[in-house]
């Protein structure tokens, strides 16, 4: 997917969608909900996913047939 002209997005780990979120004011793009991470929950791989809860400031685990927001990133 290509978006302001740059084809390198991808989806953040845990660790760095806390980080966003921590730096929310600075960077915008956060509404109410739940955004996915790519970090997998350890004793469920395959189909368990870590996700970050706006409302509730906090990691939970879901299926990842959940629908959810994404928050993509890239490096520069």
């Amino acid at each position: 997917m290509v978006s302001g002209g740059y084809n390198d997005w991808f989806l953040p780990s845990a660790a760095e969608l806390s980080k966003l979120y921590g730096n929310r004011i600075a960077i915008g793009g956060f509404t109410t909900g739940i955004y996915w991470s790519s970090t997998e929950v350890d004793s469920h791989p395959s189909h368990i996913a870590w996700m970050f809860s706006v409302s509730w400031i906090e990691m939970l685990e879901y299926s990842n047939d959940f629908y959810s927001r994404v928050r993509a990133i890239r490096y520069f």
